[in-house]
């Protein structure tokens, strides 16, 4: 891409570090532990506790067995570990997530933001020879939240509500702000069918026409939203994406997470992983019983309030 469409990002206040075990500190597993409990239904209800950068940091260098070990929910050691060590899977493969939560859009991030995203790379666990051309990520739009990965992009907004997200209003600006050829014509979120659909419609260029006019539908196989520590939202979806004049039906795990700074901007995570087709990948499928994401790609953004 050309020079003038980079756009660097600050450094986050969350950094990684090295645990402090060797130093006789307590680490952020062991503290989330001490304040931390497990309500009647199972789920993990947090007491008060500092939120610091040493605690998403020690995220990252714990292994995944230890932090599932933890009772840590599983939503923050996807998005927090090391990318490669992300325990995103294939709900198809390990049955529906249990206990999923539903926390309301905390006040700090509702309201409209302008932003800034920067491409942080991508994992391939698999290896890269085995990534088909028929997973999400390898064409445009083949995930709705990604529409075109590896590109960057700046002063486009989105905005978000105490019930989630204006998904027209931000699926919009997403398409507009990384892929500039297309734009989107309609959205529909039907939030009471069970599972959670989505519609839409955009105009944009293929090999062979410069206005191509394709469907794309959304369901939402899993849904959640999580405040997981003070000044920290996240929010994880398993979704199932057809584009219907391609022929193509894409599987992955969408998840991301929002940490308020000092200075009432957000700092953002967020990260796709994308799994196999069982009618095209069968071979990938039957050697994956552990379902592995094909790859996981990942942004980082910054948004800054729109008084």
């Amino acid at each position: 891409r050309p020079a003038s469409s980079r756009v660097r990002l600050g450094t986050p206040h969350v950094t990684r570090v090295a645990a402090h075990s060797a130093s006789g500190r307590r680490s952020f597993t062991r503290d989330l532990l001490a304040t931390t409990t497990l309500g009647a239904a199972g789920c993990i209800q947090h007491q008060n506790f500092a939120a610091d950068a040493r605690g998403a940091a020690e995220l990252q260098e714990t292994p995944d067995s230890a932090l599932i070990q933890t009772r840590i929910p599983r939503l923050a050691v996807e998005i927090f570990a090391e990318r490669n060590k992300s325990p995103m899977r294939d709900w198809r493969v390990l049955g529906p997530t249990p206990d999923l939560q539903s926390d309301a859009y905390p006040d700090w991030l509702q309201g409209k933001w302008t932003v800034v995203s920067e491409f942080d790379g991508v994992t391939f666990p698999l290896s890269r020879s085995k990534f088909p051309m028929t997973a999400a990520g390898a064409r445009r739009m083949s995930s709705a939240y990604m529409p075109n990965i590896g590109s960057n992009a700046k002063d486009y907004t989105l905005i978000f509500t105490e019930k989630g997200p204006d998904y027209e209003h931000n699926q919009k600006e997403i398409i507009r702000a990384f892929w500039p050829e297309a734009r989107l014509s309609s959205y529909k979120f039907r939030e009471k069918s069970n599972p959670p659909k989505a519609s839409l419609e955009y105009v944009g260029p293929t090999k062979k026409f410069k206005e191509v006019s394709q469907a794309v539908s959304l369901e939402f196989a899993e849904m959640e939203t999580l405040s997981f520590r003070p000044g920290q939202f996240l929010t994880g979806e398993s979704i199932i994406q057809d584009n219907i004049e391609q022929d193509l039906v894409t599987y992955y795990r969408h998840a991301r997470s929002f940490e308020l700074q000092s200075d009432g901007n957000v700092v953002s995570r967020e990260r796709v992983a994308t799994f196999a087709n069982p009618k095209l990948d069968q071979d990938i499928m039957e050697n994956n019983p552990k379902g592995i994401p094909l790859g996981i790609f990942e942004y980082r953004h910054i948004l800054k309030r729109i008084e």
